[in-house]
């Protein structure tokens, strides 16, 4: 990964956000947002044409030793279907699933 931005928020508020480049295109995304002793993983994601190649994993893991460094115990993540694979391996377990909804009128 050649690059990476660290922006957003203010990380004293709790939220990290990451993007890996490569040659200065913008291919996967890492947010964590931690609270006392307990982390969420979300945006994990990586364009289409560069996934598989370790991109969200390395962001992933990065977020995951961001949140031990910061005292966490707990880390729970917000995942699609594509990325079980890569966070069962981590150790994760499901414990639950939520419904999605969609307001396409809103606008």
């Amino acid at each position: 990964i050649g690059r990476q931005a660290e922006v957003i928020v203010n990380p004293q508020e709790g939220f990290r956000a990451w993007v890996a480049y490569l040659d200065g295109t913008p291919v996967s995304t890492a947010v964590l947002c931690s609270s006392g002793d307990s982390a969420d993983i979300s945006g994990v994601a990586t364009r289409p044409e560069f996934r598989h190649r370790n991109f969200a994993r390395t962001l992933f893991l990065h977020a995951l030793a961001e949140a031990k460094s910061l005292g966490c115990r707990l880390a729970t993540l917000q995942a699609v279907s594509k990325g079980v694979r890569l966070y069962t391996k981590m150790g994760f377990i499901p414990v639950n699933q939520f419904v999605l909804w969609n307001n396409q009128y809103l606008l």
